[in-house]
């Protein structure tokens, strides 16, 4: 059987094929192999990935392997469980740089004036001179919001 939860965030567990999968091993007694992509295809969150690991590993009797990052090494050994685990937090580490650029990348925007996620209430998305992504007053909305504001003060 196939899998695929594209579109989903491996941070968490809780995606619907994953939800598929965990009751196809429950009702397939010999599913031998869970195969992945890649570890991170698996999970970007270190702790939840060995938990998980552990649960299907020992409880199904069930390994988990990669088809883009192979460990030439038996899966019994602790090195298996060590090149493993950097692999997880190695997706885990990308996850998290990914995560603060993408603040930081805001944080930027927003501080030049640009507006990268849905305008509030009363603006609109606009060009600057240089084609960069601003706010702009929404004539239709603008008496609303000053008047949300009046009667606010």
């Amino acid at each position: 059987e196939i899998f695929e939860d594209n579109g989903y965030s491996s941070q968490r567990f809780d995606r619907p094929d994953w939800q598929k999968l965990e009751l196809f091993i429950k009702k397939n007694k010999q599913v031998k192999y869970i195969v992945v992509m890649k570890y991170d295809r698996f999970s970007r969150n270190l702790s939840q990935a060995l938990s998980m690991l552990e649960n299907i590993e020992k409880k199904f009797n069930i390994r988990v392997i990669s088809v883009m990052e192979p460990i030439p090494i038996h899966p019994e050994s602790p090195f298996f469980f060590q090149i493993r685990t950097q692999q997880l937090l190695g997706a885990q580490m990308e996850w998290m740089i990914i995560r603060d650029r993408t603040r930081f990348g805001i944080t930027q925007a927003n501080k030049q004036g640009r507006f990268i996620n849905k305008p509030p209430l009363g603006y609109l998305r606009g060009k600057d001179a240089t084609g960069k992504s601003i706010l702009v007053v929404d004539a239709t909305k603008a008496a609303l919001v000053k008047e949300a504001y009046t009667r606010y003060m």
